[in-house]
């Protein structure tokens, strides 16, 4: 009445005014009555023979998560984005594996990824979303925006590279992140980095033993030839350098034994 009130006082002639109010009024009901009339498709009959079936009782379930995800958005899930939410969560839930397509603008950063984070995100469960480079910023501050007000979720950022030295701080952030239901955005380049890095210290443990036990037959097997090519040395791979010094010493064994056991963890966690 108030807000009526102001802009019929507003007008240039109260028959201005009033004509005003009323689209507006008429605007805002329409726009009430579509809301209401507006079907949530995440709602479902329930199942005949269940516990709370009431036969012509027209009872409905649904999942409390998705309207609460809702309202923290103030959106309206479309059919498309609830089944492939829960085409994906039976199949994360089940152990297994979904592929879908969506094209641009239907919700697939700012909908459907943040709402499989919130519900697959358990005790038991670490929530990765893998992004190319190019999406990285834009997908991490999607995350941020949706778990910032009524659901809150912290959202962590994995980068790798095979030349960084792997300690056991990011394994600890990820097995917190884990126990905190967090999400974790990465790249595929930064798991493929975490392979290969512990494809690289098992290659190159194994290539110590193997040095340790026939390197000394082997460089005097190779007696002319290896001073021939002593002057490459410098371009030579690491693997190669490791079988000329005949093995590691134990302080780089054990170093590459604790960056194996910590990129094994780290995979693990992603299966």
């Amino acid at each position: 009445v108030s807000g009526a009130t102001k802009v019929i006082a507003a007008a240039a002639t109260p028959d201005a005014g009033r004509e005003a109010c009323e689209f507006g009024i008429s605007l805002a009901a329409k726009a009430l009555a579509d809301l209401l009339r507006t079907r949530r498709f995440y709602f479902d009959s329930e199942t005949p023979g269940g516990a709370d079936f009431v036969p012509g009782g027209g009872a409905r379930v649904f999942d409390p998560r998705m309207l609460v995800f809702e309202y923290a958005q103030s959106i309206i899930l479309r059919e498309r984005q609830v089944g492939l939410v829960r085409d994906f969560s039976a199949a994360a839930n089940g152990g297994g594996a979904e592929c879908a397509q969506m094209l641009m603008g239907e919700g697939k950063t700012t909908v459907v990824c943040p709402l499989l984070g919130f519900m697959l995100a358990t005790r038991t469960m670490l929530v990765v979303q893998v992004v190319p480079l190019s999406l990285l910023e834009f997908s991490r501050s999607c995350l941020r925006s949706a778990f910032a007000g009524v659901i809150r979720r912290s959202v962590l950022t994995l980068r790798f590279d095979r030349f960084t030295q792997l300690t056991p701080a990011p394994l600890h952030a990820l097995l917190k992140a884990k126990r905190a239901r967090a999400i974790v955005v990465t790249t595929p380049t930064a798991l493929k980095s975490l392979s290969l890095k512990f494809l690289e210290c098992a290659h190159l443990l194994d290539q110590s033993h193997v040095a340790q036990l026939e390197g000394a037959g082997v460089m005097a097997g190779m007696g002319s030839l290896t001073r021939l090519f002593e002057g490459a040395t410098q371009a030579r791979s690491r693997s190669e350098r490791v079988a000329d010094a005949g093995g590691l010493g134990g302080d780089e064994v054990a170093a590459l034994r604790q960056e194996g056991a910590v990129a094994a963890e780290g995979i693990r966690l992603f299966q």
